[in-house]
């Protein structure tokens, strides 16, 4: 007979080889973060490992490329109870390795534009909300994180998804991302790109502005 954690004399299972009675509140939590934490690792791991596999071979130049990668996505989000935020959040860091191997700037700007040609269509599927758009900057910060050689196209990236005629990212979650920035530490990674996005948060501050003030002249009339 395989003993229990009842038949122990423990009125509760035990958790990685301690008898949850023993655990603090605080502790319980923190082993509750701790799966959630590995479970969010294991779901972007297989997001990657899911656009990696589309992006090589010859599933680029299949026409129905991202249809099909889109429908395995939304397999994995449904089968693990995902959000759109979380598919964006794995998929945007998986896009943009190959800008990241790339060995000059001039070289990754190219790369960018390849990957927002074939592959840029496929995020609308899955930002859906101002939330969406947000996690979409998040994503784009993650993958700076992950990969260094980012941080001096990380403007050129955003540019390129707000440029887009499908509205997949505005100016609203850029400048909110920067807003909730604005003060990093110096040298900080965050620090690095809102200097490297100087230029693209004046231009939409200034865009922003004018939006506005056009608006308060047909309140006039």
């Amino acid at each position: 007979v395989v003993p229990t954690p009842a038949s122990l004399g423990f009125e509760r299972a035990a958790i990685d080889g301690v008898c949850a009675e023993e655990l603090s509140e605080e502790e319980e939590e923190e082993y509750e973060e701790e799966d959630d934490d590995a479970e969010d690792a294991d779901f972007a791991q297989e997001v990657g490992d899911t656009v990696r596999r589309a992006l090589s071979g010859g599933a680029v130049q299949r026409k129905d490329a991202v249809d099909n990668l889109a429908l395995e996505i939304n397999s994995l989000k449904f089968a693990q109870v995902r959000t759109f935020a979380d598919c964006v959040l794995a998929v945007v860091p998986a896009l943009l390795e190959d800008v990241a191997a790339a060995t000059s700037v001039k070289a990754k700007v190219a790369a960018l534009r390849q990957v927002l040609e074939r592959w840029a269509c496929l995020l609308p599927r899955f930002v859906q909300s101002k939330a969406d758009e947000r996690a979409l900057v998040t994503a784009v910060v993650d993958a700076c994180r992950t990969h260094d050689s980012l941080v001096e196209v990380f403007a050129h990236i955003l540019k390129g998804l707000y440029d887009r005629e499908d509205d997949v990212l505005g100016e609203e979650a850029i400048l909110g991302w920067a807003d909730e920035t604005e003060g990093a530490k110096a040298g900080s990674l965050e620090d690095r790109l809102l200097k490297q996005a100087e230029g693209l948060l004046t231009f939409l501050r200034e865009a922003d502005e004018e939006e506005d003030d056009d608006d308060d002249d047909d309140d006039d009339e």
